[in-house]
């Protein structure tokens, strides 16, 4: 991940690069290997970089067009190599190898419309000078984040609302209908945040801010609308078409000039995604994993388990109770969103920032990873399926061992009129020991 931060002034004066340095800080963390900060008239970017693609030349914030587009940006883009061979042929010249760079000649080259041929998860800002306009935009599902927030003077805009805080101007009031929806939904509904005054952009959306006027407006959204039943087809095309999906996804992800790594859990999601990852590397992969002391939350003897069948070169770290309780304070504080809860499915009362967030888990394996992988691959909570689909997939030669899935709470079953089960809320069944 990296950390973006911005401003741009509605009013007489320029922006101030002592602050956009103050707000990055804040967040630089997110981008250990590398800090920018671009200031000129009412524009100020900031970014701090963790450098996955282009070690070299992928400093940002990055300008093209002889310095009147400029971007910040952090994401990944995961189709740029297609996308950069178009532009190409179109009559661009790459001064980078960044998909930083790319993503930059396409809005040169398409506008906001841009957006529509992206195939990753981005949060980013392009400022446009001859249009005098600021252009953010969040991928589909939000999975980075952009909160932003208007003051009487300027708009501010950064990866973390701490980056907002940060300066004196912006209130830290809690927003008590914000408060309602997180402990109803355990998370705030965009575009609201736990304060009154700081907002998010949401998924699926680009923001234009010009002449004073934020212009926010959807790219996509997801269908709900009924759609023909296409004909029954067997189980086994099912987890081919599956098998399919999962193998380009993960080798679109894995474009990186860094060691790769994966986290492992011992559960369908990251046993799945590591078997993939394996194959594609070509090498011994290193995979990271938590333990923890306490029998109820341990699962070790999974990890092993799914270690050893795929060959991986394993670290793992166990975790205390006094562990839990020295980091809580840092958990807290790299809570992007101010307050948030988060309840893992089938861990009962662990409805705490410790489940999903920075917690434990990052604080440990961050200490096994130093020197030795820069990007992890991780299935984050996309276990839910049930005995057909996993059967299908082991099937389908993804898992070369059934008896590597650990004993979870997975969805329970009812069938669509495509025969793809949905996801309910029921413990269901073991699933390990399973017959090929």
């Amino acid at each position: 991940m990296c950390g973006i931060a911005g401003s741009l002034q509605l009013r007489a004066g320029g922006a101030d690069p002592a602050r956009l340095r103050d707000m990055i800080a804040t967040i630089r963390y997110r981008g250990p290997d590398d800090v920018g900060v671009y200031s000129k008239g009412p524009i100020g970017l900031a970014h701090a970089r963790l450098s996955i693609i282009d070690l070299a030349g992928g400093h940002q914030p990055l300008s093209i067009a002889n310095e009147t587009l400029w971007i910040t940006f952090n994401g990944e883009i995961f189709n740029y190599v297609e996308l950069r061979e178009e532009l190409i042929k179109k009559g661009h010249r790459f001064t980078t190898s960044s998909d930083t760079e790319v993503l930059l000649r396409l809005y040169h080259e398409e506008g906001e419309r841009c957006v529509d041929r992206l195939n990753g998860q981005w949060a980013f800002a392009i400022w446009d000078a001859p249009q005098r306009k600021l252009f953010l935009s969040r991928d589909r599902f939000g999975v980075r984040p952009l909160y932003y927030t208007q003051t009487h003077d300027a708009f501010l805009f950064a990866s973390e609302i701490k980056a907002l805080l940060v300066c004196p101007e912006v209130r830290s009031a809690i927003d008590l209908e914000a408060l309602d929806q997180i402990f109803t939904f355990w998370v705030t509904l965009p575009p609201k945040t736990a304060f009154q005054e700081i907002h998010q952009l949401p998924p699926g959306h680009n923001m234009v801010v010009r002449d004073g006027q934020v212009v926010i407006s959807p790219y996509w959204t997801f269908g709900l609308r009924p759609e023909p039943v296409p004909a029954p087809r067997r189980q086994t095309q099912l987890a081919e078409e599956l098998l399919v999906l999962l193998r380009d996804a993960t080798h679109l992800r894995l474009r990186s000039d860094v060691p790769v790594g994966a986290y492992l859990s011992g559960g369908i999601d990251s046993t799945v995604i590591t078997a993939l990852v394996e194959a594609r590397v070509g090498e011994k992969l290193r995979t990271f994993s938590v333990g923890f002391e306490d029998a109820e939350f341990d699962e070790s003897v999974f990890q092993q388990e799914a270690s050893s069948s795929l060959g991986t070169s394993h670290s793992a770290i166990r975790c205390s109770h006094d562990d839990v309780a020295r980091v809580f304070p840092e958990v807290v504080g790299h809570s992007r969103v101010g307050l948030e809860l988060v309840q893992r499915p089938g861990h009962g009362k662990l409805a705490t920032v410790l489940g999903q967030l920075l917690g434990v888990e990052f604080e440990s394996v961050r200490r096994v990873l130093q020197g030795l992988v820069d990007v992890v691959a991780t299935g984050n909570a996309a276990g839910q399926i049930g005995k057909p689909q996993a059967d299908g997939i082991v099937r389908a030669g993804v898992l070369d061992d059934g008896d590597v899935v650990r004993h979870d709470w997975i969805g329970g079953l009812e069938d669509c009129g495509a025969g793809v089960p949905s996801i309910m809320n029921t413990p269901l069944l073991e699933v390990r020991n399973w017959e090929k």
